[in-house]
């Protein structure tokens, strides 16, 4: 009786764990479709700090 209780819980382990991989799965895929999606406006951001950066090097306030 205690192996089959045994074996019962192993194999419910398994769906568990099974469940939770695809739940990871689907969260990664998810959070690397955001990284692609983020990444032009993220670029545009950049670029104009990088500008005002550099313009404020060459011509500092009060001369």
């Amino acid at each position: 009786m205690q192996l089959l209780e045994y074996l019962r819980s192993r194999s419910q382990k398994k769906e568990d764990t099974q469940k939770s991989d695809n739940h990871l799965d689907r969260e990664k895929e998810s959070w690397i479709e955001g990284m692609k999606s983020s990444r032009g406006p993220i670029s545009v951001v950049a670029s104009l700090i990088a500008t005002g950066t550099f313009t404020m090097g060459l011509s500092p306030p009060g001369g």
